[in-house]
């Protein structure tokens, strides 16, 4: 079993407001009633497109915001920790008094939701986008 190098991290963050929501999207209505006993695509909606985003304000916060905007291939994880353990920069900007949204775009990470048929060829790619 392989052993990982877990960071002890300094004092508490105390976070005076937290929380979570969505931005812009689409959503493809029912075209009919939906049955719950008998559940057709027809009868359901699709809400995607849109972006998913988590903010933490701690005490004491600044006037100033930050947004963390991941690249391809990632996700808002990339903000929150590292691969080793460590504290990511979410925690390192929050100990200092930034209130911190990280976001995941439209199609990526926690927003992967589409309105939009399409094809995603799994390949081998990991150490391009982590490495």
């Amino acid at each position: 079993m392989g052993s990982f190098a877990f960071a002890s991290f300094a004092q508490p963050i105390t976070i005076e407001k937290q929380g979570a929501f969505s931005a812009g999207g689409t959503v493809i209505e029912a075209k009919k009633t939906f049955d719950p006993y008998h559940p057709e695509p027809d009868a359901m909606t699709l809400h995607g497109d849109h972006a998913n985003v988590i903010y933490q304000i701690p005490v004491h916060a600044k006037n100033i915001s930050l947004m963390f905007l991941h690249g391809a291939g990632q996700s808002m994880r990339t903000w929150q920790t590292t691969p080793d353990g460590r504290e990511g920069f979410q925690s390192v900007f929050l100990r200092k008094g930034y209130p911190v949204y990280l976001i995941d775009q439209p199609r990526r990470g926690d927003a992967g939701r589409a309105t939009v048929d399409g094809t995603i060829k799994a390949s081998p790619d990991e150490q391009f986008w982590f490495g």
